[in-house]
């Protein structure tokens, strides 16, 4: 493996990174600001901050990114093409998790599928179209994974425009159980998700 480049960022200690267009994107340990980052330079080129306590979840996906914040309802999406969120949505409670993942698109019109972990256990599935504009839940479940464990973690296996694959961890980060959901979207309205 090559060494691209060798930086001290001056971005306060690190706590997440992910990918987004071969640049990086940085959430740093107790801040409030989502920084991009050169993949090849190590330089700033952008800068996110919107919501009002530290950030603790940070998901991206083609051009689009999300965000929540300890304490937050709230979920954000991010275009890094512009300065505000572009999205959001307010859930029962505060928010512990989320994940991001493209499904489809075009140049006017990026299709996502999002998912939402709150602090409660409750999953909820919403999808995001760039021409929209608007986070539309189409699942959610009542928290728990039924045998009495809270939801710590979510990710996306896999998604399309009809449905998405979830790998959610229950328990405690140091001794977690997994389960693996595959939810189908419904004309009818919100998919209510059996606890796995």
């Amino acid at each position: 493996m090559k060494l691209l480049w060798r930086k001290s960022l001056p971005y306060g200690a690190v706590s997440s990174m992910v990918g987004v267009d071969k640049n990086v994107l940085v959430m740093r340990g107790g801040g409030r600001a989502i920084v991009l980052v050169d993949g090849r330079t190590g330089a700033r080129l952008g800068k996110w901050t919107g919501h009002a306590t530290p950030l603790v979840s940070l998901s991206s996906s083609g051009g689009y990114f999300c965000s929540a914040a300890a304490g937050d309802r709230a979920i954000a999406v991010w275009s890094v093409r512009k300065k505000a969120a572009v999205a959001q949505t307010s859930l029962n409670h505060p928010v512990a998790h989320v994940s991001m993942a493209k499904v489809s698109g075009t140049a006017a019109d990026e299709q996502y599928q999002l998912v939402a972990l709150t602090m409660a256990g409750d999953v909820h599935v919403f999808k995001y179209s760039s021409a929209g504009g608007q986070l539309i839940e189409w699942a959610a479940s009542e928290g728990g994974s039924g045998s009495g464990l809270p939801a710590v973690q979510v990710a996306i296996d896999a998604a399309n425009e009809d449905g998405v694959e979830l790998t959610v961890a229950f328990g405690t980060v140091v001794k977690p159980k997994f389960s693996k959901l595959r939810l189908m979207a419904s004309v009818g309205g919100v998919v209510e998700v059996a606890k796995p």
